[in-house]
C-alpha cells in the first residue's frame, strides 16, 4: 500500500461510472449469448455451430476483459502500483487468449466447409483490430522495461524539455559558493538524494570553497 500522502482522491462520480461499464458490458455479452442461443442453435466446437463461438470470444475477450484491463488504473489508483500491473497483464493475457481462440473458432470452420478466408471487410477489419492489440501490448512491454542506460528510481525519467537534473559546470563557476551550494542541493533532494556533488571550487578573494570562512592572507 502506498503512503496516505501519496494517494489520490478518487472522482466522486467515479463508482457510478465504473458500475454502468460493468452493467453494460454484462448486458452485451448477455445479449449475445441470447442471440446465439434463440436465433442461431447455440455454441458447439466440432458441429456446424463451429463458427458461433467466434462472436461470442470476440465480445468476451475484446470488449468486455479488455475494458476492464484498462479500468483497472482508475479503479485501483491507491492500491500498490505492482498490483494492478499484475492484474491489468492478467485481463490482458485472458482477453487476448480468449480473442485468440475465437479467431481459431472461425479459420477452422472456414477450413471444414471449404470458405475461403478474409473474403470481406469484416474480416479485414478484425484481423487489423487483432494485430493493433498485439502491438499495444508490445509497445506497453517497451515502455514498461524502459530503455537502455536509463537509471532506476522515481527520478530516472525526470526530465524538463528534454533536459537532464544535472548542473551546467560554466554556471556553477559563475555562481558565487553560496549559490552553488544551494544550487547542488536542490538537485540533490529532487532527485531523492543519489545525485552526486560536484566539488566546490574557491575563487579568487571569495573564500576557500568553505561555508562563511574566507580565505586567509598567507594562503
Amino acid at each position: 500500500m502506498e503512503s496516505p500522502a501519496g494517494r489520490t482522491p478518487a472522482p466522486r462520480a467515479l463508482p457510478y461510472y465504473v458500475a454502468f461499464s460493468q452493467l453494460l458490458g454484462l448486458t452485451v455479452v448477455a445479449v449475445t449469448g441470447a442471440w446465439l442461443g434463440a436465433y442461431r442453435g447455440g455454441i458447439a466446437w466440432e458441429s456446424a455451430l463451429q463458427f458461433n463461438v467466434h462472436p461470442l470470444c470476440m465480445i468476451i475477450g475484446l470488449v468486455f476483459l479488455q475494458g476492464d484491463a484498462l479500468l483497472v488504473y482508475r479503479v485501483f489508483r491507491n492500491e500498490a502500483k505492482r498490483t494492478t500491473k499484475i492484474l491489468h497483464g492478467l485481463l490482458h493475457v485472458l482477453a487476448f487468449v480468449i480473442a485468440l481462440v475465437g479467431l481459431v473458432a472461425v479459420f477452422d470452420y472456414h477450413r471444414k466447409k471449404g470458405i475461403a478466408d478474409l473474403y470481406s471487410l469484416h474480416s479485414w477489419c478484425g484481423i487489423l483490430v487483432f494485430v493493433l492489440f498485439l502491438a499495444q501490448d508490445q509497445v506497453q512491454r517497451v515502455r514498461v522495461r524502459g530503455h537502455p542506460g536509463q537509471r532506476a528510481g522515481p527520478a530516472a525519467g525526470r526530465l524538463r524539455r528534454g533536459r537532464a537534473l544535472h548542473p551546467d559546470p560554466r554556471r556553477l563557476e559563475a555562481a558565487p559558493p553560496g549559490g552553488r551550494a544551494s544550487a547542488l542541493h536542490g538537485l540533490q533532494d529532487a532527485d531523492g538524494g543519489r545525485q552526486s556533488q560536484l566539488p566546490v571550487t574557491a575563487e579568487p578573494g571569495r573564500g576557500d570553497g568553505r561555508r562563511g570562512q574566507p580565505c586567509s592572507p598567507g594562503r
